[in-house]
C-alpha cells in the first residue's frame, strides 16, 4: 500500500476510534437516572450501510464456515452460533472498512490465530475463521494461520504450530514479507498443541512475536487483545510497533508511520 493511502486511512481510523469512545462515554453518563434501552447514541454516517455489507459477505461465507461435513447438533445450535458468530467478530471489520472508506481492494491483511471449522479441543463454532473469510469476500488479501489446517478457506490458510515455531517453514509459506493490518487478538487466552492437544495458557504474546518478528514492519497497523499487552508494551516496541490507540476491548499499534 502506497503511503499516502496508508496515512489517510490511520487518521480515519483514528478518527472513528475517538468518535466511539466519545458515544461510549456518553451512554455511560447517560446510565444515571435513564432507562438504558432510551439511551440512543450516534452512529456513523456510513455505519449501516458497512453493516449491511459485511452481512451479505458473511452470507457468501456461510458454505465455508459451516461446512455439512460438520453437522449442529440441532437447528438451535446452529442459529446461536451463527449469530454469535457475527455478533463477536463484526467490530473489527466494520472499523477497516470504515478506515478505507469500503475500498479493501490490495490491501494485506494477517489474521494469527485465526481459526477452522475443522474440529479441535474448543466448542469449534467460537473459533471460526470469520475475519479472513469475511474480509476477503469483501477484497481484501488475506492469510490467515492457524494450528488446524482448513481445506474450505477462501483465503490463504498457513496450517502450522506458533508454539513449536518453525521460522523457515513460516517465511516459506507467507505470501508477503508486510501486510497492511495484522490480527492476533484471537490468542488472547492461549492456544492448543498440535502435538499433544495440549491448551497451554498464557503464550499468546509469544506466539504474535513469533510472527512479527519475522515480517517486516512497515506502515502496518497492529490490534491486539488488551491483554496480551499488558506484560508485552515493550517487546512490541523492540519489533518496531509503537501504541497508536485503544478500542472497547483491544490495543492498536502502528510501526513505519
Amino acid at each position: 500500500m502506497d503511503q499516502n493511502r496508508f496515512e489517510t486511512a490511520i487518521n480515519r481510523f483514528k478518527e472513528y476510534r475517538d468518535f466511539v469512545e466519545r458515544q461510549e462515554n456518553s451512554i455511560i453518563r447517560s446510565w444515571y437516572g435513564t432507562d438504558f434501552n432510551e439511551v440512543k447514541s450516534p452512529k456513523h454516517p456510513r455505519e449501516d450501510f458497512y453493516k449491511q455489507e459485511i452481512d451479505k459477505a458473511f452470507q457468501r461465507a456461510k458454505v465455508r464456515l459451516f461446512p455439512e461435513s460438520i453437522p449442529f447438533k440441532d437447528k438451535k445450535e446452529e442459529e446461536r452460533s451463527k449469530k454469535d458468530l457475527r455478533y463477536n467478530n463484526s467490530a473489527d471489520i466494520l472499523e477497516t472498512l470504515i478506515a478505507f472508506e469500503g475500498n479493501l481492494r490490495d490491501l494485506r491483511v494477517l489474521d494469527i490465530g485465526c481459526g477452522s471449522p475443522i474440529l479441535g479441543n474448543y466448542l469449534w463454532s467460537d473459533f471460526l475463521p470469520f475475519v479472513p473469510e469475511v474480509l476477503s469476500e469483501l477484497g481484501a488479501d488475506v492469510c490467515g494461520i492457524d494450528y488446524r489446517p482448513n481445506p474450505f478457506a477462501g483465503y490463504r490458510h498457513i496450517a502450522m504450530d506458533l508454539y513449536d515455531f518453525d521460522a523457515n517453514k513460516l517465511k516459506r509459506n507467507l505470501p508477503y514479507e508486510h501486510f497492511d493490518l495484522i490480527f492476533g487478538s484471537s490468542l488472547s487466552g492461549g492456544t492448543v498443541t498440535p502435538r499433544n492437544g495440549q491448551f497451554l495458557k498464557g503464550i499468546g504474546l509469544q506466539l504474535v512475536t513469533n510472527v512479527l518478528g519475522n515480517i517486516k514492519p512497515k506502515n502496518s497497523l497492529l490490534s491486539l487483545d488488551r491483554n496480551l499487552c499488558e506484560v508485552g508494551m515493550s517487546s512490541l516496541e523492540l519489533l518496531g510497533y509503537t501504541h497508536f490507540c485503544s478500542g472497547s476491548i483491544n490495543e492498536f499499534f502502528i510501526s513505519g508511520y
